[in-house]
C-alpha cells in the first residue's frame, strides 16, 4: 500500500455520522415569532403608503415606530411644516386602520439635506 492509499483509508473505517438537521421548521418557527410584529409594521407601511398625499410622498419617509410615536424623516421648510399640518388627521387614519400599531404620534424628524453648501474656511 503507497502512502496516498494509506492515507485515504484512515478515515475508511470510521463512521461520523453527522446529524443533518431541517431548516425547513426552525425557519418557519422563527417567521411565527416574529409574525406579529412583522404583519403590525407592515400594515403601517401600507395604510402610510395610502393616506400620504402624493406631494409629501417624496419627501417625508418612515423611519421607525415605538412606543407608540410614528418617527416620519421630513425635508425642512414646507413639506415639515406640511406634515405638523396633517399629523394629526395621520394618526386617526392609521389608528382606525392599524389598531394592533399603536400609532398614538407622529414625530418628526428634519431631514439633512444632501445638497447643503459646505462652508470652508
Amino acid at each position: 500500500m503507497d502512502d496516498e492509499e494509506r492515507l485515504l483509508s484512515i478515515g475508511a473505517g470510521r463512521s461520523q455520522a453527522k446529524k443533518a438537521i431541517r431548516l425547513g421548521p426552525s425557519a418557519q418557527a422563527y417567521l411565527d415569532r416574529r409574525d406579529a410584529r412583522l404583519k403590525k409594521n407592515c400594515s403601517v407601511v401600507d395604510v402610510w403608503h395610502q393616506v400620504l398625499p402624493q406631494e409629501l410622498y417624496d419627501h417625508c419617509r418612515l423611519i421607525g415606530i415605538s412606543g407608540g410615536a410614528l418617527r416620519v424623516e421630513a425635508e425642512p421648510g414646507p413639506y415639515m411644516h406640511e406634515m405638523r399640518m396633517l399629523s394629526g388627521e395621520l394618526v386617526e387614519h392609521l389608528q382606525n386602520r392599524c389598531r394592533r400599531a399603536g400609532v398614538k404620534r407622529i414625530v418628526l424628524v428634519p431631514a439633512r439635506r444632501a445638497d447643503k453648501p459646505q462652508i470652508e474656511p
